[in-house]
């Protein structure tokens, strides 16, 4: 009589060996206990069916030592602010009282893995991003203006893009409901609008207050100005941001102009400046 050998592995098993061999390689791995919960066995279990899949490629301690330097690498990506070295291997996982040797294997294989985020590294500097450094520097920027400060200048403090800027400030408004930064006060927006278009479009005051009147905006934790003069100066803030100026008619279309390289008669259409790089 022929019998038939059956298959005695749980489902489990087989919904995780795929989900391993796709992440064998991986040093962004979640806690045993994680996998066990998600795959509704035990710790153990999770240990026997990675050693008999063959292991992940990095062991624990590399695999911890490579994810913290990716983090650092990740955190400090599109930042133009220099950072110190503590600072840093805090916000990559490490904990504050780390050991000099630690600090000179981190330094090492960052420095290997991404230069220009070593380049942005100090000995002694506090990490102005972090909610310690950025509420105490939005109460010194409120008693000085006696507003909260935008998302620009948000941005420029931390040396990120607005948009980050406005993410990070929504996260600390939610911590800390009482900090200095808060959404509303459209009794600010109106300098707040006189002074942006002064800096960035150099208009006579007349031509400003025309703006003002005219530009219809919604305000929250950024600022969102609708309609054509809005527009205008997106345009030519974004220009000048990667070294043009827009060479249009001030009450014309925005399409008609031309950009034009700062300090030298180089032309080019808007487009293709608007597509280069970002350098102030």
């Amino acid at each position: 009589m022929n019998t038939v050998k059956r298959n005695e592995r749980s489902p489990s098993f087989y919904k995780f060996k795929i989900w391993f061999k796709a992440n064998q390689d991986s040093i962004d791995v979640p806690p045993y206990k994680i996998l066990a919960k998600q795959y509704k066995v035990s710790k153990s279990c999770i240990g026997a069916w990675i050693k008999e899949l063959g292991g992940f490629k990095h062991k624990g301690g590399a695999r911890a030592f490579k994810l913290r330097v990716e983090n650092a690498i990740k955190y400090m990506k599109g930042c133009t602010q220099s950072i110190g070295v503590k600072a840093l291997m805090v916000k990559a996982g490490y904990t504050p009282d780390s050991t000099a040797a630690s600090a000179k294997r981190f330094l090492t294989e960052l420095k290997k893995r991404s230069p220009e985020t070593y380049a942005k590294i100090k000995l002694h500097q506090r990490d102005v991003n972090s909610d310690e450094e950025l509420l105490k520097w939005g109460r010194r920027f409120k008693r000085k203006h006696k507003r909260s400060p935008m998302m620009i200048e948000v941005a420029e403090r931390i040396g990120r893009s607005p948009e980050y800027a406005a993410e990070r400030v929504d996260e600390l408004v939610a911590k800390y409901p009482h900090g200095p930064f808060k959404p509303g006060d459209e009794a600010r927006i109106e300098k707040i609008e006189v002074d942006l278009v002064k800096k960035y479009t150099a208009g006579s005051r007349d031509h400003v207050e025309r703006w003002r009147k005219k530009v219809t905006y919604k305000y929250a934790l950024g600022f969102d100005f609708k309609g054509e003069y809005w527009t205008r100066y997106l345009l030519i803030w974004n220009l000048k941001r990667r070294g043009f100026e827009w060479t249009g008619n001030p009450t014309g279309d925005i399409n008609d102009g031309r950009a034009k390289r700062l300090g030298v008669q180089v032309y080019m259409p808007i487009d293709e400046a608007l597509a280069q790089k970002v350098i102030r």
